[in-house]
């Protein structure tokens, strides 16, 4: 589960129009959620804790989203991203 949360981190900011090849690039690497981003890249569990936190009502509408109906009405949105975040 520990590639998902990548890939979720990888998604918010593909949104954004950054791509990662070693490096950010289209924007300032100076801000703090793209050094989370970096942190966590890297394997920095408080980085990801942290983005997690900071973006858990983003994260928690893009999986809301995403879910099937029939699986929304048996799983909750949170159970879902708690188990992203713990693997």
């Amino acid at each position: 589960m520990r590639m998902f949360s990548m890939q979720v981190v990888w998604s918010l900011d593909s949104q954004r129009g950054r791509t990662y090849n070693g490096s950010m690039t289209q924007e300032d690497p100076g801000t703090k959620q793209e050094s989370l981003v970096q942190d966590a890249i890297q394997g920095d569990e408080a980085a990801l804790a942290k983005f997690f936190q900071a973006n858990k009502h983003r994260l928690e509408r893009m999986v809301q989203l995403r879910l099937n109906a029939r699986v929304q009405a048996r799983v909750a949105v949170s159970d879902v991203l708690q188990e992203a975040y713990v693997d």
